[in-house]
């Protein structure tokens, strides 16, 4: 990873990371420089997570939450470094989570932009998806990939598979 810090490599790059660039909040002083605010989801997400609210709420019922770009990180845990950091910085188009805060499924939406437009970009959206998929069925969390062009019957009997399977856990927690 990063060279031991006793040698002199290793006392560079500490160095570069405490004091240069973001780390040292070298963007953040610079005046000249701004940020704004900008919607989480595109137009076509919108659409598809005020669906996706619909259909939960209709389906599940009012203790059922559709959540937008969350983190796997933040609902995936493993003791294991490396597979940690290979599904840490993916984000989860949807997230539906009970009023526990625990994950129900995640939601990929794959808009007309999730491929990007060229054969690099095609293979990393390839690649990523591959990765999603196998960590959400490590952790035997349902996986559903929603095309651009999506019927509402899709979502529905997904939804209801979920409603299946959630009450089958529920039961045998009982």
């Amino acid at each position: 990873m990063f060279p031991p810090i006793n040698t002199v490599s290793g006392f560079l790059v500490f160095v570069a990371l405490c004091f240069g660039g973001v780390a040292g909040g070298l963007y953040v002083r610079s005046s000249r420089l701004s940020a704004h605010s900008c919607p989480v989801l595109n137009k076509s997400e919108l659409r598809l997570f005020g669906r996706l609210q619909k259909v939960c709420r209709s389906v599940l019922g009012p203790h059922y939450h559709v959540l937008a770009q969350v983190s796997y990180g933040e609902f995936l845990s493993t003791s294991n470094r490396s597979l940690f950091f290979s599904f840490n910085c993916k984000r989860a188009d949807f997230l539906i989570m009970d009023n526990y805060a625990n994950p129900i499924a995640v939601i990929e939406y794959q808009g007309s932009g999730h491929f990007g437009y060229s054969l690099l970009s095609r293979i990393k959206a390839m690649k990523s998806d591959r990765i999603k998929r196998r960590i959400l069925k490590r952790a035997g969390i349902p996986f559903c990939e929603v095309s651009a062009k999506f019927e509402i019957n899709d979502l529905l009997s997904f939804f209801h598979s979920l409603n299946h399977v959630h009450q089958k856990t529920r039961r045998k927690g009982a």
